[in-house]
């Protein structure tokens, strides 16, 4: 009797710590997910600002143009 109590503890330690196991393999999956998601939003965000910047070296490009044309 006493054998079988042990048995049966052993197999809910057991099962608690795959349950553990299994929720910080989850959590760490959701973690890396978030991170991913994160470091896209940043490497986005930077294009658009390297983007803008382009454009307004760009357009100050031509108006220097345009005023040295209309000095001349």
């Amino acid at each position: 009797m006493k054998q079988q109590s042990l048995n049966e503890k052993n197999s809910l330690v057991v099962t608690y710590e795959e349950k553990r196991q299994k929720n910080y393999e989850n959590g760490y999956k959701e973690l890396q997910q978030h991170q991913q998601l994160l470091c896209e939003q940043e490497k986005r965000v930077q294009r658009e600002r390297e983007e803008r910047e382009y454009k307004r070296e760009l357009e100050l490009q031509k108006q220097k143009i345009i005023k040295n044309v209309k000095n001349k």
